[in-house]
């Protein structure tokens, strides 16, 4: 998985929700590292400065999905053409299509269900 994203309407009190349901800030060496940056929260894995990206808090929406709150989950995949025509093989759909290059190349897809996810280049 490359990261997960909540669209939300309250960034600040989804942040203390899931950061104390879920541990993300504390004193502990297992709890990460989270930060307010250009209008969302980040969550980064681990305590040290510096470290990846794992969460987002926002309040933008996955195209197609404005206006619901929900998490979306981003997978780092070799192919990012391929795996969108996986998707529509395999019953998905494309929302938005294969765009951007190198590491920067990703799509919107959505499973049979709807459910909304994006690819990104490895």
């Amino acid at each position: 998985m490359a990261r997960i994203e909540l669209h939300t309407g309250d960034v600040f009190a989804a942040a203390l929700f899931y950061g104390g349901v879920l541990g993300w800030a504390g004193e502990s060496a297992d709890s990460c590292q989270v930060e307010y940056s250009r209008g969302q929260i980040v969550v980064r894995e681990g305590a040290c400065a510096g470290s990846r990206p794992v969460a987002t808090l926002g309040g933008a929406a996955v195209p197609g999905f404005e206006g619901q709150h929900r998490w979306h989950t981003s997978f780092r995949v070799t192919d990012v053409d391929a795996a969108a025509g996986s998707a529509l093989a395999e019953g998905g759909r494309v929302i938005t299509p294969p765009r951007g290059t190198g590491g920067r190349r990703e799509a919107v897809l959505a499973d049979r269900e709807g459910v909304p996810f994006t690819v990104v280049a490895e």
